[in-house]
């Protein structure tokens, strides 16, 4: 069964704008999916950022439109999918990744292709210049949504990715070869895991 999300239409997503952000994972240019066996998941553009704890006006920021989602819906960090974690915590492969230290770890996705400039606010098409290690602005959007993926109703925060302006040029960061042996059920959040399981 594919995932359905209900957007609540009358909820208005929150804008935030970061500032000097870490890109280390990403498919901007075209969009891609998790592959789980037997499970349709429709591709997405995404990425994921390294936030400095330092950076606090972006740091709160994102937290306080996460909060503010979380009142509305009456729903706490514990009981609902999030889109920022503590680097210096432990993630999802079940270690503490020391190049995460003193930085939050933000993922943000979107069905459509999220705008992508540089500097002067020109379109970037060469590939080439986005890479997991540059520096970028972001531009946000955080919204509540509902998520029946194969029984019970599950709540979460979503992070809307609009736009990335790169910033500054940085060690690349490589691909470890070694993800693509990691079972799936490493790859999702364990409310999905059980899920999966009950199939």
């Amino acid at each position: 069964m594919a995932r359905k999300y209900i957007a609540p239409s009358e909820v208005t997503p929150i804008r935030v704008q970061t500032g000097k952000v870490k890109l280390i994972g990403s498919h901007v240019f075209r969009p891609a999916s998790l592959h789980i066996p037997d499970v349709p998941i429709r591709p997405e553009y995404s990425a994921t950022f390294l936030i400095p704890k330092s950076d606090t006006k972006t740091v709160s920021e994102i937290k306080c439109a996460i909060d503010s989602i979380l009142k509305e819906r009456k729903g706490t960090s514990q009981d609902t999918w999030m889109p920022l974690r503590d680097g210096d915590e432990m993630n999802p492969f079940g270690i503490v990744n020391p190049a995460h230290a003193n930085c939050y770890v933000l993922s943000a996705k979107s069905s459509k292709k999220p705008k992508i400039v540089d500097l002067e606010n020109k379109e970037i098409t060469d590939e080439s210049k986005i890479y997991p290690g540059c520096f970028v602005r972001l531009i946000l959007r955080f919204y509540p949504f509902d998520f029946e993926p194969w029984g019970p109703l599950l709540y979460g925060v979503g992070c809307l990715l609009n736009a990335i302006q790169k910033i500054e040029d940085a060690e690349p960061i490589e691909k470890r070869a070694d993800l693509e042996a990691v079972p799936c059920d490493l790859l999702v959040p364990d409310w999905v895991n059980r899920e999966l399981k009950q199939l």
